[in-house]
């Protein structure tokens, strides 16, 4: 085998899968420090209030309809 072959054999084996998992798990972090942060209490809050809304349950409820008839 050339050294050229030599590159083929570590393609998809070791420490790369893990170099892939960092944007997500880098991801996920910012998304907790938001929630936790107070702007994204903030938005918890606003978010909470607007579920509770009776038209804005109906709205997601017919969406999801709509969405399930489409699979």
């Amino acid at each position: 085998m050339g050294g050229g072959d030599d590159r083929r054999l570590s393609c998809g084996r070791g420490p790369r899968p893990s170099r892939r998992d960092r944007p997500v798990a880098s991801l996920f972090k910012r998304a907790k420090d938001f929630a936790q942060s107070p702007k994204g209490k903030q938005v918890t809050e606003e978010v909470k209030e607007q579920a509770s809304k009776p038209e804005n349950r109906r709205k997601v409820k017919e969406f999801g309809q709509r969405f399930m008839k489409k699979r």
